[in-house]
Formats: structure tokens, C-alpha cells, sequence
């Protein structure tokens, strides 16, 4: 809620929640998925479109950018290269281009789109529950750090160790722990 009480969407958070969800989401497209919507449904587990599905970037044409998770999953998608084709030049790209580039895992006729996403997740509840969730949090936690993008993650559950670029080692402990620690040799 904001000052006048109205609701708010804060897409961050929509957007750790599904990474978060123990169960897979599948985001199901037909029609024009620009902008937000394509950052949407690169954070979702899997994607089938419709082969009238349209994907694509407009945020830099309007002063815009993505502000969770969708320009680092989308990295991992497609790669760095066409990621950034993607943000920087704002363009369009068919359906058959996305499953191209493996921004989405099928395309389907129109007709058949809501036919063929129920069937997958008919498919997936034939698997062993617990296996599914432990796959989830394994492919989820290729990230810097496991379970959300690191702003979010700051800001709910501050950091033990504060990472240093690139190296991974710590760079600052809380006092106490820096001082318990002072008599011990440190590494080269």
C-alpha cells in the first residue's frame, strides 16, 4: 500500500515469489509480450507460446529498464550477446524466433496453447513432488545469491559475509566476528 492506500504492484517481489514457489510455473503466451510481460515470463520455469507470440524490450525507448530479475535470467537464456541485442535495441521477434534463440520451450498453434500447457502440467504432477521442488532450488540457485536478486535479498535478509567483485571472498564480517577472528593467520 502507498501513502493513499491504494496497492501496489512490486514486481520485484512477484518476481521472487515465482523463483521462490516450490512448484514449477509454466507462463503461457498468446499475443504481444513486450516489454514487463517478456520479463515475466523469463522468470517463470518454463514458457509455451503461441505461434501469433511476440517478444521483446521497450523500456530504453521510454527511459526504462528492467529492475529484478529479467536481464540476468534473460542473459542465461539466450546469452549475453543476444540479451543485450535484445534490451539495446528493442526490437520485436516472432514466435518461431524465440523458440529459436530459447527464449520460450515450444510454440503451439493458437487453439491448442491452453491444451498443451495443461498437458504439461498434467505431465509434470506425474513426477515425484519432492524431486521437482529439489530441481527447482538447484536450477535457482546458479544465482550470485540463492533465492533472489541480490537487491531483494539485502534488503530482507542482510548478508553474513558481503561479497567482493568477482572473487567471492569476504570483505567485511560484523564486529564481533571480526573481532573473534583477529588472532587467526590470514591467507595470502
Amino acid at each position: 500500500m502507498d501513502e493513499a492506500g491504494i496497492g501496489r504492484l512490486n514486481v520485484l517481489d512477484l518476481q521472487v515469489q515465482i523463483r521462490r514457489l516450490p512448484k514449477p510455473v509454466i507462463a503461457m503466451v498468446a499475443g504481444y509480450a513486450i516489454g514487463g510481460a517478456t520479463s515475466l515470463h523469463i522468470v517463470c520455469d518454463l514458457t509455451v507460446a503461441a505461434d501469433n507470440a511476440r517478444f521483446g524490450q521497450v523500456g530504453p525507448k521510454v527511459g526504462s529498464f528492467d529492475g529484478g530479475y529479467g536481464a540476468c535470467l534473460l542473459a542465461r537464456q539466450v546469452g549475453q550477446k543476444k540479451a543485450r541485442e535484445i534490451w539495446f535495441l528493442c526490437e520485436e521477434y516472432d514466435a518461431d524466433e524465440a523458440l529459436r534463440m530459447g527464449l520460450v520451450n515450444k510454440v503451439v498453434p493458437l487453439d491448442r496453447l491452453e491444451e498443451e500447457t495443461v498437458a504439461w502440467c498434467r505431465r509434470i504432477l506425474e513426477m515425484s513432488p519432492l524431486a521437482i521442488r529439489l530441481l527447482k532450488s538447484a536450477f535457482n540457485a546458479g544465482h550470485r545469491r540463492p533465492g533472489g536478486h541480490p537487491a531483494a535479498r539485502r534488503r530482507r535478509h542482510p548478508p553474513l559475509l558481503h561479497e567482493r567483485g568477482g572473487s567471492g571472498g569476504p570483505q567485511r564480517l560484523p564486529g564481533e566476528a571480526q573481532a573473534a577472528l583477529r588472532h587467526l593467520p590470514r591467507r595470502p
